[in-house]
């Protein structure tokens, strides 16, 4: 239809070897994270950035199912003939200070996957105190240090 489309990938906040955000994002940038580069690297810096897509499309039953496969860095030639702007507007949410008024614009299926996570009962007292420590530990986080020589912000 000519209209830009959407399409989603649910990661857990890890970055563990055999996570699937840093697997992800090792792909994107082309190369691995060194130990330094874990220890300040603030997921809202990949914001704005582009990047290639792999998505595969899986039948089941009647329905056709697109499916995130990989990321991959955009080709020097691609960026050389200019990258188009972007259509939606640029946001993180932060589920240990959350800004209701963009949780108010998610649809119902995301809103649903974050009033069900650990972290947002966590937060409005559910009683699952054991996460409370794993949220204040991602308090503050942040990446100043970004090498300038790199074209890809991680």
């Amino acid at each position: 239809k000519g209209e830009p489309m959407a399409i989603f990938k649910t990661y857990t906040l890890s970055l563990n070897d055999k996570a699937s955000l840093r697997i992800d994002l090792q792909a994107w940038r082309g190369r691995a994270f060194t130990q330094e580069e874990l220890n300040r690297f603030d997921l809202k810096n990949v914001l704005g950035h582009w990047c290639m897509v792999n998505v595969i499309q899986k039948p089941v039953g009647d329905k056709i199912y697109s499916n995130v496969a990989s990321l991959a860095p955009v080709p020097q030639v691609v960026k050389s003939s200019g990258l188009p702007d972007g259509h939606n507007k640029l946001d993180i949410f932060n589920i240990s200070e959350p800004d209701m008024k963009l949780f108010e614009t998610f649809g119902k299926n995301i809103k649903f996957k974050i009033e069900n996570s650990p972290e947002w009962k966590a937060r409005v007292g559910t009683g699952l105190e054991e996460h409370k420590e794993w949220l204040d530990a991602y308090d503050g986080r942040t990446n100043n240090d970004l090498d300038d020589k790199d074209d890809l912000p991680f």
